[in-house]
């Protein structure tokens, strides 16, 4: 389910000052630009790899039992 379909971030915006705006760390040297921060290499941590593809495997296993849990479990309760 998206909430995009039902324009959620329509409403949910807030007026605010933005502290940040001359920070080219944040926002680059100009507008089309890309952030500095982007500049950052960090070494390979075969760890963190291995932890990502583990909720990689989990969430879309969990996703798709509760795809097919609710489609079988409706299908089984005998209503009719």
């Amino acid at each position: 389910m998206g909430l995009s379909g039902c324009r959620y971030q329509l409403n949910n915006t807030i007026a605010q000052p933005d502290v940040r705006k001359d920070n080219t760390v944040v926002y680059g040297k100009g507008p089309d630009s890309a952030a500095a921060q982007l500049n950052n290499k960090y070494p390979e941590n075969p760890d963190a790899t291995q932890q990502a593809e583990n909720f990689r495997q989990k969430w879309s296993a969990t996703a798709a039992t509760a795809t097919s849990g609710t489609a079988s479990a409706d299908s089984t309760s005998g209503a009719q």
